[in-house]
């Protein structure tokens, strides 16, 4: 079985782009150099900054029936603000509750649902999950960053990075994302599930992920040799770890408690993987 990963960073650059290196366990998938992406949203004092705490909260606040949303997440609900009691647009004319996934796909293509989401140049690789299971389940990205202004014990300037984007699927919903996804949809979707008021009160109020997940906060910073919990945003050399768990044939991370029904981010496979996974296959011939 194989696994795939999307891989994003935003980044502010000085004078110099940082390069990384993606190991599985002590095997290196891919060495990058990480391109300037960042929005104007996100800078203080023109310096590329997040806020740990509304990040959060953001995390903890269940404003919807699932698991809430980041601004790194790539899905459309973080950047239409609606009243809570009013529906998201996409959900008025593609919810899978009343057609196919594969018509979801044809009625609101490409530039509809992902129009408004920015996010930087997404790196993907397909791994197998053979030497994942050997590396001890865990996933390190070095950072290479010596890029700065440093003179004397000072410093004003230097290259900034955030890793804003980590996903990671079973190769079989990437090869097949809309077959896949409507096998999905067809067990546990709302409409295969909620046959009666309390069924579908009960589908809604529960906390549930939607998956595939963006992993991007369950990973540890460190930087010489010790763990940072002050701060997203980091200049310097420095490493990304993670360390995962299976279940359900599915790489979580180990911090993840609780795992069970989850929703399908239906949105995040029309938007990401079904285009991509098409052009992958054009290449592939």
């Amino acid at each position: 079985m194989k696994q795939v990963i999307f891989l994003g960073f935003y980044c502010q650059i000085y004078k110099k782009a940082p390069t990384a290196r993606i190991y599985v366990g002590d095997n290196m998938i891919d060495e990058i150099e990480i391109p300037e992406f960042y929005t104007e949203k996100y800078l203080k004092d023109n310096k590329l900054w997040f806020s740990t705490t509304s990040i959060e909260k953001k995390e903890k606040g269940h404003f919807m029936a699932f698991r809430s949303f980041t601004d790194m997440e790539l899905h459309p609900v973080v950047h239409e603000k609606i009243h809570r009691l009013d529906t998201f647009s996409w959900q008025k004319k593609i919810t899978p509750s009343y057609y196919s996934f594969e018509d979801i796909c044809l009625k609101d293509p490409i530039e509809g649902s992902k129009k408004n989401i920015k996010h930087p140049k997404i790196f993907v690789y397909i791994i197998d999950d053979e030497i994942l299971k050997s590396s001890n389940s865990k996933i390190t990205i070095k950072i290479q960053n010596s890029d700065s202004n440093y003179i004397n014990g000072f410093m004003t300037k230097s290259t900034l990075l955030y890793l804003s984007i980590f996903y990671i699927m079973p190769y079989e919903l990437f090869k097949n994302p809309i077959k896949t996804t409507q096998r999905y949809l067809d067990t546990w979707g709302r409409k295969a599930t909620a046959t009666s008021l309390k069924k579908i009160i009960n589908f809604y109020k529960k906390f549930r992920f939607e998956w595939p997940i963006n992993l991007n906060g369950y990973f540890n910073i460190i930087k010489d040799k010790e763990k940072i919990n002050n701060t997203v945003v980091v200049g310097g050399n420095c490493n990304f770890e993670i360390e995962l768990k299976k279940k359900y044939h599915i790489w979580w991370s180990k911090d993840i408690k609780f795992i069970g029904f989850f929703y399908a981010n239906y949105l995040f496979v029309k938007n990401f993987i079904v285009d991509l996974s098409n052009k992958y296959k054009q290449n592939e011939n």
